[in-house]
């Protein structure tokens, strides 16, 4: 069913009453309300009022029947395969969705649906962080309808698109574009529009690293440049990478946990008083703090707010 049929339809329906109802004024004599009540009745060939009295309204309403009923019939019919193929009940779920996108908050953002941006909400689905997808083609995202996925659909590179998706109030944004340009375009309109989010770039060459950096990337990711380095490594030490693979595998029986530091039991508090080791069930990998890493920290390093803790979570 195409809407913008069904809507140019009843324009011309209305156009036609219009005509009529102006028609049957002119040359009937009638007042608007007995003249449109006879084009409306004219038009359904309801007929349970007295017919024009004049040729030229004689004239006026067989158009009325052959022009309007014709339009009419149309509407009925196009709406009915609306309904049956649910369409309408698309509009009422998408129209559900944009007022949950606008409700939600701290989300990210993952603009591009190939194949990186499918395995980045693959990611985000297991560790239950919130996220909307933008993506510009219609038949990559008919497929998330019926995943209850948020989706905007649209050009991430444009700020109206970037806006229903909720950027001003996400706490991260993923671009992972189809080429360089637009991931540059994407991160400046970004940038511009929240000022604090946190973007993730992929860079297909070398030289769009310092553009998107430029742009305000805050981390620009390479896949080439990772994957290279990361097959040497399997190579020349295979067991220090199934152990790096196990650790940094999400769906790893031994995932890395992260874990932030707030007004709770661990705050102020070194690591053997807070007793994290045994509530968490992990062993503490690393704390990060004001932007420097403290490795394999020792029982006696004292927690602050804003800390980040990452856990090595135990079987």
């Amino acid at each position: 069913m195409n809407r913008k049929k069904i809507s140019k339809l009843l324009g011309a329906l209305l156009l036609i009453i219009f005509i009529g109802t102006e028609a049957f004024k002119k040359w009937e004599g009638l007042e608007t309300a007995d003249a449109l009540y006879l084009t409306v009745t004219t038009i359904s060939t309801v007929g349970n009022v007295a017919g024009p009295e004049t040729n030229p309204g004689k004239l006026i309403g067989m158009l009325l029947i052959m022009s309007g009923l014709s339009v009419f019939s149309l509407v009925v019919i196009e709406t009915t395969k609306a309904i049956s193929d649910g369409h309408f009940q698309k509009i009422y779920r998408r129209g559900k969705m944009e007022q949950t996108i606008k409700k939600t908050s701290k989300h990210v953002i993952i603009c591009g649906l190939g194949r990186m941006g499918s395995k980045v909400m693959d990611e985000l689905q297991k560790s239950n962080k919130k996220f909307v997808i933008v993506e510009k083609d219609q038949k990559t995202v008919e497929s998330l309808e019926n995943q209850n996925t948020l989706y905007v659909l649209g050009d991430a590179t444009i700020d109206e698109v970037l806006i229903k998706a909720g950027v001003e109030k996400a706490s991260g944004l993923i671009a992972c574009l189809g080429s360089d340009s637009e991931n540059v375009f994407l991160t400046l309109a970004a940038r511009n529009l929240s000022p604090k989010i946190s973007i993730v770039a992929r860079a297909f060459s070398k030289d769009a690293v310092a553009r998107l950096n430029q742009a305000g990337a805050n981390k620009v990711i390479s896949p080439f440049e990772l994957i290279g380095p990361w097959l040497a490594r399997a190579v020349k030490n295979p067991e220090k990478h199934d152990f790096l693979e196990i650790i940094t595998n999400s769906s790893s029986k031994n995932p890395i946990h992260e874990l932030e530091v707030g007004s709770n039991y661990l705050n102020n508090k070194t690591i053997f008083e807070s007793n994290i080791r045994e509530k968490e069930k992990g062993i503490i990998l690393a704390i990060r703090r004001k932007g420097k890493t403290h490795l394999n920290p020792s029982p006696e390093f004292k927690l602050k707010e804003k800390d980040k803790i990452f856990i090595l979570k135990e079987n």
